[in-house]
């Protein structure tokens, strides 16, 4: 992090804090995800770029060939120009490639698996968006409910959130440490993320260091009764598909019937499935290929060659009381479903004057620091903000004047 730039955030932390503008009841932490100053064309593995080389290096090969043709010709035209630049453009871009290759190594994710690089902004990401795939940035921000001040910001060149929550939970209790606020401020305050934050490690730090977390899973709103017709209002939501109801299973002979009543083979008869036991049916191709309920049987029938069907038999494996079960059992209860739901009143606000009032729509800079400083001095003019508009201090009668 800048030391420059969080101190002044710590500055004006410390203003809100002595304004009365932290309430320290519920902390909600989300991110935004925006472009930054970096091409996504020129995003690959190692792999990826050499193929890519090895494509211009042909395109140069026979753009070359033309060329010399057309010198053996001894014509000239535009076009001879035109080629000309286009071998010069291609050259620059090999060598580029070709550079970034001998001086980096592909990127490893958190799960292992190997990253995308970026040849202008390698600290960047490529990110699935709802308005498409961008090379950006991902903005998160820890906010208090009270007013909706920011207490903690950065900026992560990482398109998935899950493994976030913890930096941000420790930037929270750092941010008030400097203030001079010694106790633990998470200790205090409940904690909300949504389904993007939660894992398994995630919940257990919540519950190991005793704050009050609400973190949902990916299920939690189909478990909520009140979003069990939510379907039927989805936009095409008339295609209905077959569901495992539909399809006639008998434990006792351990056999599956499929709407068209045909029979699927067992291929697994003891799955661990989010820590519940399972039975596992597939179709065979010789029934499904030629079947005439494919389109209402499978999503993508042009895709997926077979129908599965899962069946839970109502048994959990040892991890019955993990701390994600602990967690769903938590936020299932009326209590939890209320404290949950202030999540998108305490966070969402911020990003809307972000990105929408501010008009941060993407970032400018290349590089971490940069656009950490960025997005950092973002959320501190959202909370001088909130300063000027709701801030008073002990003994004044009116707001701050500005």
């Amino acid at each position: 992090r800048d030391t420059q730039i969080g101190g002044l955030f710590r500055d004006v932390l410390l203003v809100c804090d002595e304004a009365g503008l932290i309430g320290r009841q519920m902390f909600a932490v989300d991110g935004v995800k925006l472009p930054s100053n970096a091409s996504k064309e020129w995003s690959g593995t190692k792999e990826e770029f050499a193929q890519k080389v090895q494509k211009i290096e042909h395109a140069i090969k026979v753009l070359t060939e033309r060329h010399r043709q057309a010198d053996a010709s001894e014509t000239c035209n535009e076009m001879d120009h035109a080629r000309e630049k286009q071998i010069e453009t291609l050259n620059q871009a090999s060598k580029k490639i070709q550079h970034f290759l001998a001086e980096h190594e592909d990127k490893i994710g958190a799960g292992g698996r190997v990253k995308k690089s970026n040849i202008t902004d390698n600290e960047s990401a490529k990110m699935k968006t709802g308005k498409g795939v961008i090379q950006g940035y991902c903005g998160i921000a820890m906010v208090d409910s009270k007013h909706q001040i920011v207490v903690a910001g950065e900026a992560f060149g990482e398109g998935q959130e899950h493994h976030l929550l913890i930096p941000m939970l420790e930037a929270t209790r750092g941010n008030f440490r400097a203030i001079g606020k010694e106790d633990d401020v998470l200790k205090q305050s409940a904690v909300s993320a949504d389904a993007g934050y939660h894992t398994e490690a995630n919940v257990r730090y919540l519950m190991d260091n005793q704050i009050d977390g609400y973190v949902a899973d990916t299920l939690f709103r189909k478990r909520d009764p009140r979003f069990a017709n939510a379907a039927r209002y989805k936009q095409g939501s008339q295609a209905k598909h077959f569901r495992p109801q539909d399809f006639h299973h008998d434990p006792e002979a351990k056999t599956c019937i499929c709407p068209a009543g045909e029979f699927l083979y067992q291929n697994g008869s003891h799955c661990n499935i989010g820590g519940r036991q399972a039975v596992k049916f597939t179709g065979a191709k010789r029934v499904c290929a030629p079947c005439e309920l494919r389109n209402q049987c499978l999503r993508k029938p042009q895709k997926t060659a077979v129908r599965q069907v899962v069946f839970f038999t109502g048994h959990n494996y040892q991890n019955k009381y993990t701390y994600t079960e602990i967690m769903k059992r938590k936020i299932d209860t009326e209590h939890g479903r209320h404290q949950y739901s202030k999540r998108l009143g305490t966070v969402e606000p911020v990003f809307a004057n972000i990105a929408s009032t501010k008009g941060l729509k993407r970032f400018s800079h290349r590089g971490k620091k940069k656009v950490n400083t960025q997005w950092v001095m973002y959320c501190m003019v959202h909370n001088l903000e909130k300063v000027r508009r709701y801030g008073k201090w002990e003994g004044q009668s009116g707001t701050v004047s500005g």
